[in-house]
């Protein structure tokens, strides 16, 4: 990976631990359909029914983003809220991802659906937009960010430790210790350089 991309990979790590630092408290972790619903004021959209979809690579859409003129929303099936709510680590990832393409693209959505002219079906499907892999790209590490804390990784930290903790799969518990033992003097230099 080169500077550019680790340096991108950090500061959109330490935003993601801001944005979730904004929203925890000592009583309350952070809560990602508590989140969509409360904090966001999305509307997540119960009476729709989902239609099942597979992205290019065979896997099933789970959840996704859309706006309208009230807003965005986000669709998402009746099984990814049943595993996020049993804290399954692949449906809260699609959550988090889903909620950093909120934070991260939203504008940049609605300003292509009206260069689109989409105004006239009344329902805008961001999805549809997401043919950049770097928004992708982004809401991954972002989405990554929100569900384990870049600064809750520790050269102690084990997998079953992030695990138990943030419910992430192993996989996903993995990656964020690799994340930071690779960019953790990338970090400590943004840090240093900011006047937060």
């Amino acid at each position: 990976m080169n500077k550019r991309n680790e340096e991108n990979e950090a500061k959109l790590l330490l935003d993601a631990q801001r944005y979730r630092d904004r929203y925890e408290t000592r009583a309350n972790f952070f809560d990602p359909i508590r989140h969509i619903e409360r904090d966001l004021m999305m509307r997540r959209d119960f009476d729709h029914e989902w239609r099942e979809e597979v992205t290019k690579d065979g896997k099933k859409v789970e959840a996704k983003v859309s706006f309208d003129k009230n807003g965005a929303f986000l669709e998402i099936s009746n099984n990814a809220i049943i595993e996020a709510h049993a804290g399954i680590g692949e449906a809260l990832h699609t959550l988090y991802h889903e909620i950093s393409h909120t934070i991260l693209h939203t504008s940049k959505y609605c300003r292509q659906s009206k260069s689109y002219e989409m105004a006239r079906s009344g329902v805008y499907d961001i999805g549809s937009f997401r043919t950049d892999p770097e928004d992708e790209w982004e809401a991954n590490v972002f989405g990554s960010g929100l569900h384990i804390p870049i600064d809750m990784v520790f050269p102690e930290t084990t997998v079953s430790v992030l695990k138990w903790q943030y419910k992430a799969s192993e996989t996903k518990a993995r990656r964020a210790i690799e994340q930071k033992r690779r960019l953790w003097k990338v970090i400590e230099r943004i840090r240093n350089g900011r006047d937060d």
